[in-house]
C-alpha cells in the first residue's frame, strides 16, 4: 500500500500522500479539487494479486452530484456510464472503480480522476444550457494569425505518449505548447500535461488560453499557474496577445 501512494507521488512532484480512512483503505491526497474547494475522493485498497491496487471513489462523486439533482435522467445517467467507460472504469452501483497494477497504476489514477472532474461538471448543465464557439474560433483565428510560424494542431510531443496532447504547437528555438481550456477538467488537463512533459525533459513555453477564469476551480488555477508560463484570459485577449508573444520568442 505505502508503494501504490510513493509511486503516484514521485510522478506527481511529491505532492501526494494519504491517510486512514478505516482499516485497510487508504484515501489519497492530491491536488485535484471540486469547485467548491473539496478535495476528490479517491481511495485505495491491496488488489487480490501482488502488485495490484484496487482505485474507487466509494460512490463518492454520484453523492456529491446527487446534491444537485435529486435524480438521474436516462440520458445524464448514460452519459455518466459513457465517462466511466471511456476512461477505462467500472461503474457498479455508483461506484467509480479500477483495478490497477503497478506499471499502470499513474494513468489509471488520472483515469479516475479526470472521470470525476467529468462527471461533476454535469451539474452545470442544470442552470446554463448555453455553447460555446470558444474552441473554434480560437483554433480557427489563430490558425490565421499564426499562419507565418506554420503551426501544429493536436501535436504529440513524445511519440509514445498519445495521451498528452497540445493544441497548437510552434516550432522556435524553445518550442511554443498553446492549450485552449474553458472548462475546469480541461484547464487541469492542460496543466497536468505540461508537468510530464516537463518531467520528461522537454523544454518549451507553455501558454494557457482560457475562455473564462470563473469557470476554473481556485485550487486548480493555482497549481497550474505554477506549472505554466503564461496564460491569456477570453478571446479578445487571447487574439490579440498571443501572436505578439508568439513573434517575440520566435524573434
Amino acid at each position: 500500500m505505502i508503494d501504490a501512494i510513493a509511486l503516484l507521488s514521485g510522478e506527481l512532484n511529491q505532492r501526494v500522500s494519504s491517510f486512514e480512512k478505516r482499516p485497510g483503505v487508504l484515501q489519497i491526497v492530491a491536488p485535484f479539487y471540486h469547485d467548491d474547494g473539496d478535495m476528490q475522493e479517491v481511495f485505495v485498497t491491496p488488489g487480490e494479486f501482488s502488485n495490484t491496487w484496487v482505485l474507487s471513489d466509494y460512490g463518492m462523486t454520484l453523492l456529491r452530484l446527487s446534491y444537485t439533482f435529486d435524480n438521474l435522467s436516462e440520458g445524464r445517467d448514460a452519459l455518466i456510464k459513457k465517462i466511466a467507460s471511456e476512461n477505462g472504469l467500472d461503474l457498479v452501483d455508483g461506484v467509480l472503480r479500477v483495478v490497477s497494477k503497478r506499471e499502470s497504476l499513474f494513468f489509471d489514477f488520472m483515469a479516475i480522476q479526470r472521470a470525476i472532474t467529468q462527471i461533476m461538471a454535469l451539474k452545470f448543465q442544470k442552470s446554463r444550457r448555453t455553447t460555446s464557439s470558444f474552441y473554434e474560433d480560437v483554433r480557427s483565428e489563430l490558425a490565421v494569425a499564426l499562419a507565418p510560424w506554420k503551426p501544429q494542431f493536436d501535436y504529440h510531443p513524445l511519440h509514445e505518449r498519445d495521451d498528452l496532447v497540445i493544441d497548437i504547437q510552434i516550432s522556435a528555438r524553445r518550442p511554443i505548447f498553446i492549450c485552449a481550456a474553458r472548462e475546469d477538467h480541461r484547464y487541469l488537463r492542460a496543466g497536468l500535461t505540461c508537468s510530464q512533459l516537463i518531467q520528461h525533459g522537454l523544454s518549451f513555453r507553455s501558454l494557457i488560453l482560457v475562455e473564462d477564469e470563473k469557470a476554473i476551480a481556485l485550487p486548480n488555477w493555482r497549481t497550474v499557474t505554477n506549472i505554466v508560463d503564461k496564460q491569456y484570459i477570453g478571446k479578445d485577449e487571447i487574439l490579440r496577445e498571443v501572436p505578439i508573444f508568439v513573434k517575440r520568442e520566435v524573434a
